[in-house]
């Protein structure tokens, strides 16, 4: 399955198939895009009508995908905003994260996961970004208005974790500050994740064993 489609131009799309299609050639690759519901019941009615198959573990190099993740910062920052006056919890959160967006592109740094949700009286908006050349995502409620919202900042940004901290609560309180909002009990983690050590890894000859033990046994 290859999702969201339609962050893809047709040109990306055919490099991308190509790809799929030369390193797995047995598979069938469904197109779908679940916010523009294409294909999407293509996929379902594949899920119910395909017969399970016993399939061999893909091998994961984890020192290369370790290597890939360590080159990106990660932060998880919530606060609570609070108003005098009314205001759009839905347009705060898109104009701050164009203000992060500018940031991170006039210092060079890529974005690979951006997301702020805000929450207020169990009604929700999520704004996302996936890149410094994409489009801004919008989801729930627009506009939210309120006096006060609960706000989720997810970030993970090619830049160290000191640094991406910096960057977003400095640019939180100024902003906030310039839109007469305060921003209370801010809380963050901000770091670089480990090298990834699963507990349970199957390499692709152990389950190439395993089934063949399977099929012995049955």
């Amino acid at each position: 399955m290859l999702n969201k489609i339609d962050l893809m131009s047709q040109q990306e799309l055919v490099i991308v198939e190509n790809i799929i299609k030369k390193n797995f050639p047995e598979k069938q690759l469904i197109e779908i895009s679940a916010k523009e519901n294409i294909n999407m019941n293509l996929w379902l009615e594949k899920i119910e009508k395909t017969k399970h198959k016993d399939n061999f573990t893909m091998d994961v190099n984890y020192q290369t995908y370790g290597r890939a993740e360590a080159y990106l910062g990660w932060l998880n920052t919530s606060t609570e905003l609070s108003s005098s006056e009314e205001f759009d919890i839905s347009a705060f959160i898109r104009d701050f994260i164009e203000v992060l967006k500018n940031k991170f592109n006039n210092e060079k740094l890529e974005i690979a996961h951006l997301k702020i949700y805000g929450v207020s009286n169990n009604k929700y908006v999520k704004v996302s970004l996936t890149g410094l050349s994409d489009d801004i995502n919008f989801s729930g409620q627009v506009p939210l208005i309120d006096n006060k919202a609960n706000i989720i900042i997810n970030a993970r940004i090619n830049v160290s974790p000191r640094k991406l901290e910096n960057y977003v609560i400095s640019k939180l309180n100024k902003f906030s500050a310039k839109k007469s909002i305060t921003p209370k009990n801010i809380k963050t983690e901000c770091f670089m994740p480990g090298q990834p050590n699963p507990k349970y890894r199957m390499s692709s000859e152990d389950a190439k064993k395993s089934l063949l033990t399977r099929k012995n046994i049955f």
